[in-house]
C-alpha cells in the first residue's frame, strides 16, 4: 500500500467539544466515541443555554444539530461565526436527513462539514480529527443531489410500442428443465470501510478492557484501605480497653489510699 496517500496524523491534544444533539442515544454514542479518544464533550439544552456555554467557555469544536430547540443548527453556526469571527471554532453540522441536500446550508451557514447521524464511527471520529488538524486533509462535503431532467426524451419514449399479434401463438410441448448445478457463493472480500469500522470497534473494545482493568487496580487499593483501616479500629479498641483497665487501677489505688488514710485517723484518735 501507498503511505503516501495514508493521512498523516498531527499532534495530538484533548478537544472540548459543545453539541446540541438533544436524542438520548447519540449523546451515549457520541460520549462514549470521544471520550475514548480522549476527548471532553458537553450539551447545550436549547440555543440559549449553548450560547451561555460558549461566552463562559472556549472550545475547539461545536457539533449542531439542526433542530434545536429556539434557533436551530444553521441559525446558531451563522450566530456564531458574526459574534466570534476568526475566533470562531471549527462547526461540524449533525443532521438526521439527505446532506446532498444541505450542502447549500453549510455553506451559507459558515460551517465545516456536515454528517448524516447514521455515519460510520470512523468516519466521524476520522471528520472531528481532520477539523480540528489533528489529522491533516481536507474535509470533503457530499456532493448535492443532482436535479433531475426535464428534456423531451426524459418525458416520453424513444422506442415503438411492440407490435400486437394477429393471432396467438401455437402452443409448444413442455420441455424438462434440466437441473442447474448448485455452486458455492464466494464471500466478497472486506471493503475499506467495513474493515476501518472492524479496526475502530476493535481500538474501543481494548480502550474498554484497559479502563476496566484500571477500575480492577482501584478496587484492590481499596479493599487494601479498608483492610487497614479495620486493623486500625482494632488497635484502637485494644488501646481503649487498656485505658479502661488504667482507669480501673487507679480507682482501686485511691479507695486503698482512701482506707490507709481512715485507719491511721482512726489509730491516731483511739490511740491517743
Amino acid at each position: 500500500m501507498d503511505n503516501a496517500s495514508e493521512p498523516k496524523v498531527g499532534s495530538f491534544r484533548p478537544l472540548r467539544i459543545l453539541s446540541t444533539e438533544d436524542d438520548p442515544q447519540i449523546r451515549i454514542m457520541l460520549c462514549d466515541l470521544l471520550i475514548l479518544e480522549g476527548h471532553t464533550i458537553e450539551f447545550a439544552r436549547n440555543s440559549d443555554d449553548f450560547f451561555r456555554l460558549t461566552d463562559k467557555f472556549s472550545y475547539d469544536l461545536l457539533i449542531l444539530d439542526v433542530n434545536v430547540p429556539g434557533m436551530n443548527g444553521y441559525q446558531i453556526a451563522r450566530e456564531v461565526g458574526a459574534r466570534m469571527g476568526e475566533r470562531k471554532p471549527k462547526i461540524l453540522i449533525f443532521t438526521g436527513r439527505d446532506s446532498r441536500e444541505e450542502v447549500g446550508l453549510v455553506l451559507a451557514s459558515g460551517a465545516d462539514a456536515i454528517l448524516e447521524k447514521g455515519a460510520p464511527l470512523a468516519t466521524i471520529t476520522d471528520t472531528v480529527h481532520k477539523l480540528t488538524s489533528i489529522l491533516e486533509g481536507p474535509v470533503p462535503l457530499p456532493k448535492p443531489r443532482p436535479a433531475p431532467s426535464a428534456t423531451p426524451d426524459s418525458i416520453f419514449p424513444t422506442t415503438p410500442p411492440s407490435p400486437v399479434p394477429t393471432r396467438p401463438p401455437m402452443p409448444q410441448p413442455a420441455r424438462p428443465v434440466p437441473a442447474t448445478p448448485t455452486t458455492a457463493v464466494p464471500v466478497a472480500a472486506a471493503t475499506p470501510e467495513n474493515t476501518s469500522f472492524s479496526e475502530e470497534i476493535d481500538r474501543l473494545n481494548k480502550r474498554i478492557s484497559s479502563a476496566i482493568s484500571e477500575n480492577a487496580s482501584v478496587s484492590t487499593r481499596i479493599q487494601t484501605l479498608q483492610k487497614k483501616l479495620t486493623e486500625l479500629e482494632k488497635t484502637l479498641s485494644n488501646a481503649r480497653d487498656e485505658i479502661t483497665g488504667l482507669r480501673g487501677l487507679v480507682k482501686s489505688f485511691a479507695l486503698f489510699l482512701s482506707l490507709v488514710a481512715l485507719a491511721l485517723a482512726v489509730w491516731i484518735a483511739f490511740g491517743q
